[in-house]
């Protein structure tokens, strides 16, 4: 997958790009795409109104909506209203197609040795948090900037170790271990092959590395992609920073 420099383009209005909601599905990231982000996971604040606003999209698109996210399901729903809204969690290694229907995919490969390599670390240099989410373990360093090259020189090791079976992906300020073959891209691919997302055409909107396999997968299926914030990107479309984001979002509804 080629990254390429995201033209700075805003989309057209939500409401025309988007006129036919029941021919759209829209996949939203989470963290530094609808909300800012913050110096720990644990730490970010849910704009007023952001809950109402995702039910009143939920309910436009006929409930071919959902969230596409880092975080674990468990986690998401301490922001969001619990198993209200598909979702998928840890890049896709957790699916939830809707209430009481979650489907968790094994991540034996995340040893409990490797698990505590990288617990130990977090704890032994300052600044660091160690976030276990099951299929997959970030190390968050946005209080340390400058273990950075440590960080990434143990997640390669680990990488090197498991001869192929893991993978390092890297997003604004963390550094994530998770299995091959697991991502979002995978995860808005497993949404479009059941009702009501397929026959649909993807929207994703997204703010860091990890989205671009979605983004991908959104173009190569019809669809649309549009990246929050500065980077390179698949996205054709920009949008500012959250803020823009929920503003552009608000549209569809006017």
């Amino acid at each position: 997958m080629e990254t390429v420099i995201a033209p700075s383009i805003t989309p057209p209005p939500f409401k025309y790009l988007v006129n036919e909601p029941d021919k759209w599905a829209l996949f939203l990231d989470f963290d530094g795409t609808l909300l800012e982000l913050a110096e720990r996971p644990d730490a970010i604040e849910v704009p007023p109104g952001l809950e109402r606003l995702l039910d009143r999209l939920y309910r436009l698109f006929g409930g071919a909506l959902a969230v596409i996210t880092g975080r674990s399901l468990s986690d998401l729903d301490c922001y969001l209203p619990p198993g209200n809204l598909p979702a998928a969690g840890q890049h896709g290694g957790e699916l939830r197609r809707g209430p009481g229907k979650v489907q968790v995919l094994k991540a034996d490969v995340l040893t409990n040795p490797i698990r505590d390599r990288l617990a130990r670390f977090a704890v032994t240099h300052e600044g660091l948090m160690c976030e276990d989410k099951g299929n997959s373990i970030a190390l968050h360093y946005r209080g340390a900037p400058k273990q950075e090259p440590a960080i990434l020189a143990l997640a390669e090791a680990i990488v090197r170790e498991s001869q192929g079976r893991l993978e390092v992906i890297r997003g604004k300020a963390v550094c994530e271990l998770r299995p091959v073959g697991i991502n979002k891209g995978t995860a808005v691919r497993a949404f479009l092959a059941e009702f009501p997302f397929c026959g649909r055409w993807p929207l994703m909107i997204g703010d860091d590395r990890t989205d671009e396999d979605a983004f991908a997968v959104a173009l190569e299926s019809g669809g649309a992609a549009i990246k929050v914030g500065a980077g390179g990107s698949l996205a054709q479309w920009r949008l500012a920073d959250p803020g823009a984001t929920r503003d552009w979002l608000r549209g569809a509804l006017t």
